[in-house]
């Protein structure tokens, strides 16, 4: 048989690969660190990060085989090619290769079961060929996950369907996880203000003018962080400000705390402090080594809410122990649903992703559980907690604010008891499945919102008052037929 012909798997692109947008996403490409695309293809990844001014470098066998790029660099990415190799023990080594060369962090990515069209193709070992001589191994993300476990020896982050990190570096692993399990975004614009020369007087009148143009923006610190901030954690461009205005942060700070209603940053302390608890939840539950040295805001987050780490790990099995009470999990959806925030069908309790911050701190847990397990699940635009089989599905419904029937796109289930993430791809084999009661997961201020609760009343009408699980091309029929128009 001829030799598998690898390099036809490569692909351009006219954007990041879905493990460096995951990279991205985490707050990893910032300035000042290096990157080795390893298995590289064509080399888009690397030309995008050096546009943005990122020190990337790229080796591939067949489009790039210059092995003088093969040093040690901060973040490896190995994307997509332990599935284009067809032989079980080359994987392992390719894979030792790519860590040894990760000074900081490895990325890796496979294709997942159910993401590929294998019709045509001929089994081959653990995996497929395809008429084009190319091989493909098709994983679930618990197969990766033992994969990397077992060849490295290290404990895997998941970062994404099909997308994992391994950490070199406990401080940045830290880092990357209380961000995401905080809430706290990753790429976010590194602005740069140029430091102007300062010519303001130091009158009480040029200080008012400072404290002003700066509070707003403390003021939307302290209720993000919960707690005052350390000098460090003040933005450069604040700092600078204040300086300018020969004003210190203790000052500014002091103005902008008394500016807040006292309720409003209670509510925010609660808020953080439920984060940074759910952080050592969801610490716990991977069954993680306890960092040897934690970071620096983290280590402030818990003397300000805990006052000591023991005292938060405490708090962190606490919630994650309340997580796996499904009875009061069910008994605390039933109220939601009466409050209006998610809806309640049988044993399954859905709730629209811009809601979650509403839930109770158990339900959040047990949906950051999930989100633990899936790597992320973002973009999700319904959650689905299955309140009899500990299991949780994540709703991507693209034209949810645009369309009064929303298409769904894709469903990934998660289930908490084995781990594994099974994802389902609603548009690959021309299945249509619409929300047919979106009205429930609007807010009343949505100024369609009137006009959907309409059109599901003539929908009912149509159909006998009863409107869910009912195909779509019986309701599409059934509304040209009816001459029934869509409200928007």
């Amino acid at each position: 048989m001829p030799p598998v012909a690898r390099h036809r798997t490569a692909i351009g692109r006219n954007s990041l690969s879905a493990p460096m947008a995951a990279l991205n996403a985490a707050g990893l490409l910032e300035d000042g660190i290096s990157v080795l695309d390893y298995g590289c293809g064509r080399g888009d990844d690397v030309r995008a990060l050096r546009a943005a001014g990122i020190d990337a470098v790229g080796w591939d066998p067949h489009f790039a085989p210059d092995r003088s790029v093969l040093a040690p660099r901060d973040i490896v990415n190995l994307g997509f090619v332990l599935n284009v190799v067809e032989d079980p023990a080359e994987r392992c080594d390719v894979l030792r290769k790519a860590f040894d060369l990760a000074e900081r962090c490895l990325a890796v990515a496979v294709m997942l079961v159910g993401k590929g069209d294998v019709s045509g193709h001929r089994p081959h070992g653990d995996g497929f060929l395809s008429s084009r001589g190319t091989f493909q191994r098709y994983y679930t993300q618990v197969e990766l996950r033992s994969l990397l476990l077992e060849t490295l020896d290290m404990t895997p982050i998941a970062a994404g369907p099909g997308i994992f990190f391994v950490f070199r570096d406990e401080e940045l692993e830290q880092r990357v996880l209380s961000r995401r399990q905080m809430g706290v975004g990753g790429c976010r614009p590194i602005l740069s203000v140029p430091r102007q020369p300062s010519n303001l007087a130091s009158g009480p009148s040029c200080r008012q003018e400072v404290l002003a143009s700066v509070r707003n923006d403390l003021i939307d610190l302290l209720l993000t962080m919960g707690r005052v901030p350390h000098a460090d954690e003040i933005p450069p461009d604040l700092q600078m400000r204040l300086a300018d205005g020969r004003l210190s942060i203790k000052a500014a700070i002091a103005d902008a705390l008394s500016a807040i209603p006292i309720d409003e940053m209670a509510t925010a302390t609660a808020d953080r402090a439920d984060k940074v608890g759910r952080f050592f939840a969801l610490g716990a539950f991977s069954g993680r080594a306890p960092y040897r040295r934690l970071s620096p805001d983290l280590q402030r987050d818990i003397r300000a809410f805990f006052g000591s780490l023991s005292a938060a790990e405490g708090v962190g099995r606490r919630m994650l122990f309340d997580a796996g009470d499904m009875a009061a999990l069910a008994e605390e959806a039933h109220a939601h649903a009466i409050a209006g925030v998610g809806h309640l069908s049988g044993d399954k309790y859905q709730v629209h992703a811009r809601d979650l911050p509403k839930l109770t701190p158990r339900l959040r847990t047990y949906i950051g559980i999930a989100q633990t397990l899936a790597g992320t699940l973002d973009g999700t635009t319904i959650y689905r907690v299955h309140l009899a089989s500990r299991k949780l599905t994540a709703l991507l419904y693209p034209d949810f604010a645009t369309s009064a029937l929303p298409r769904l796109s894709e469903r990934t289930k998660v289930d908490l008891r084995t781990g594994e993430v099974s994802i389902f791809n609603h548009q690959s084999d021309g299945r249509v499945t619409v929300l047919m009661e979106k009205s429930v997961y609007m807010i009343e201020e949505d100024e369609r919102y009137v006009d959907q609760v309409k059109f599901e009343l003539e929908l009912r009408h149509l159909f006998r008052d009863s409107i869910s699980n009912i195909p779509f091309n019986e309701v599409a029929h059934a509304i040209i037929k009816a001459g029934l128009k869509l409200p928007y």
